[in-house]
This record gives structure tokens, sequence and C-alpha cells, in this order.
């Protein structure tokens, strides 16, 4: 089996969202929620290259962090011949807010990647 076709299917065992625009690129992304104001995007992408022994699979994985942000919205009151008034509204918009990215460089992640891709291929 394809080295690619491989790593297609350790991330997809994962819970990854797959992208197939390449054959030789993966691309991979799951979210998380550990909190609930605190959201994570995990994107892998998995390079496929020739190799004096078939195949060799390159992974770089990046963490993207979000926020859950509120603001106060004001609405704007104006009545002709007194004027105009603007008075904060109850409601609260709520949108998430990207508040950091970094590359994964956690050795164990990336062993334990290929340990799945692996055990996939049945070594």
């Amino acid at each position: 089996m394809a080295a690619c076709e491989l790593g297609r299917r350790a991330l997809l065992s994962q819970g990854y969202q797959i992208d197939n625009a390449d054959p030789q690129t993966i691309r991979g992304e799951k979210l998380f929620q550990p909190k609930y104001e605190h959201s994570v995007r995990l994107d892998i992408t998995l390079v496929c290259l020739p190799s004096n022994v078939g195949a060799a699979i390159y992974a770089n994985a990046r963490q993207t962090h979000f926020e859950l942000k509120s603001a106060a919205s004001n609405t704007g009151l104006s009545v002709t011949g007194l004027g105009s008034i603007s008075l904060p509204w109850a409601a609260d918009k709520e949108s998430l807010v990207k508040v950091g990215e970094e590359t994964v460089v956690d050795p164990d992640f990336y062993r334990r990647l290929f340990a799945l891709i692996d055990t996939l291929e049945g070594k």
C-alpha cells in the first residue's frame, strides 16, 4: 500500500477531516473544545516523497487557539424633534477570535503518528 494512503488512513482513524487536493500531500484538520470558551484546531500535513526504500512521509502539525469573546451592542433611537439616544442592549454578540498559533514540536506526537502508520502497514 502506498505511503500516502497509509498516512491518510491513519489520520482518518483519529477523526481528522481530510483534504484530498493533492495525492502526494495529505492535509487533515481536527477540532477540539477543551473548555467552553476555548477551542483548538489541529492541522496536520503529510508529504510523501520518493526515497531509496520506496517512499518517505514527512509530517508537520500546527495548533491554532481560539477564544470566545463577547461584546455588548448598543441600539440607537432617533425621534424627530427630540434628538437621538443610544441605549446599551442586553444581548451580547459572541465570536471566536484567534488568540495564538504554534507548530507542534512535541516529538511524542510525531512518534505516535508514525507508530500508527507502521501498525496500519502491518510491520
